[in-house]
């Protein structure tokens, strides 16, 4: 589980169809697991465990989700991927980080 210590916030902003990479923490590879938890912005959704000990759980979304060493990859970014991403070392005592994502949709260019 999650340590008690807050390290990071961020807000990384993403169009759908993009591709994302969510890093935990700073740009260092982990000695240990990382575990990924998404909280959706939809009301009455609860959280969702996506890497527990480094593996996927609850699916991989159709193939979107994956982890490259304690980054979080989502391929083919979608509106309902926005939310409250969290992410710690599988420890027990390391520090939490939190990335908040927003999706927007494709805007056309006026003519």
């Amino acid at each position: 589980m999650f340590a008690l210590l807050e390290r990071q916030r961020r807000a990384e902003t993403a169009v759908i169809g993009e591709t994302v990479h969510l890093q935990c923490g700073h740009a260092i590879t982990l000695s240990k697991p990382v575990d990924w938890l998404y909280q959706p912005l939809h009301c009455g959704v609860q959280n969702k465990w996506l890497i527990s000990g480094g593996h996927l759980t609850n699916g991989n979304r159709g193939g979107r989700l994956n982890i490259s060493n304690s980054t979080l990859v989502i391929s083919n970014v979608q509106s309902n991927d926005s939310g409250l991403y969290i992410c710690a070392e599988d420890t027990g005592v390391g520090e939490k980080h939190y990335v908040h994502l927003s999706v927007r949709g494709k805007f056309s260019d006026c003519v």
